[in-house]
């Protein structure tokens, strides 16, 4: 199983998934070869490191609710996660979002 790197560790403990959830989830992203997948594993290491909110700011941006969802979709579609083990990894997500689709304790901006 591919090791998780600590790129995705910020984003398995907002989302509180499992040990064994995080290194699923991320194992099949990174083994991924469709295009959301692919794009998001890319945007998260891209990004990562840029300084002091570099997590919170690829979760509320590139890591939306919908994206997070489409990813796992695809997953489970490409046939990298199973569909009761994607479910679960959907329900953590689920967890996590408010009444308006948005994660929870996410910074609103006058704009948005």
């Amino acid at each position: 199983m591919t090791s998780v790197p600590p790129a995705f560790r910020p984003f398995a403990t907002y989302w509180r998934l499992s040990d064994q959830q995080m290194r699923h989830f991320w194992s099949a992203v990174a083994k991924s070869q469709y295009s959301q997948p692919s794009t998001w594993r890319q945007q998260v290491f891209l990004s990562w490191g840029r300084g002091r909110d570099t997590a919170d700011h690829l979760i509320h941006t590139i890591s939306t609710p919908k994206a997070m969802f489409e990813v796992v979709e695809a997953l489970i579609h490409e046939g990298r996660l199973g569909a009761q083990e994607g479910r679960g990894i959907e329900e953590c997500f689920l967890r996590a979002t408010d009444s308006t689709g948005r994660w929870k304790n996410e910074k609103r901006h006058d704009h948005d």
